[in-house]
């Protein structure tokens, strides 16, 4: 039995994991795009504007490094980071969203409008992805665990001791 080939499960909760990449992405740079508009309409502060985006921009780049990168040290050592990270850039996007409407009060438009639902429709769909990508990820690695169980109470039962007759 050839146990290198991904299972179901597995491939199931790889394929949400991608698409909880591509909302991530997509929230990344609706977010950005925003910013960009706004710097480029005059809105808001300037220097916030353009802080947020070189954030968002050095976040991205962070992001797409960790996510690719083979070596597992790295990873393991930039996992924490990255995690706190993430959840950064989460509050710094409500933030923005937030800002972005106070900003609009005075002269809203469309682009503005359009912009800000698109952050937060991407949003959603990024809290729902991860919500139920870790919920896969639980269930994959329960099921990895039982059957790794499960072959090695086979190969225990399969094992039989073998008797030996004595010559005197």
């Amino acid at each position: 039995m050839n146990h290198s080939k991904p299972s179901l499960i597995e491939r199931v909760g790889r394929g949400f994991r991608v698409v909880s990449l591509l909302f991530r992405l997509s929230t990344l740079s609706f977010s950005l795009i925003y910013l960009v508009y706004c710097m480029g309409a005059g809105r808001g502060i300037f220097g916030v504007n353009l802080t947020f985006l070189i954030l968002g921009l050095m976040y991205a780049i962070f992001m797409i490094v960790m996510t690719f990168h083979p070596n597992r040290k790295a990873s393991k050592v930039g996992a924490r980071i990255y995690r706190w990270l993430r959840l950064l850039v989460t509050a710094a996007n409500i933030g923005l969203v937030v800002y972005g409407f106070m900003i609009s009060k005075d002269t809203p438009t469309f682009w503005n409008y359009f912009l800000l639902s698109m952050m937060i429709v991407t949003f959603s769909f990024k809290l729902f992805f991860e919500v139920i990508t870790f919920a896969i990820e639980i269930k994959i690695a329960q099921f990895k665990k039982e059957r790794k169980e499960r072959l090695e109470r086979k190969k225990e039962a399969s094992i039989e001791p073998i008797e030996v007759e004595k010559i005197d």
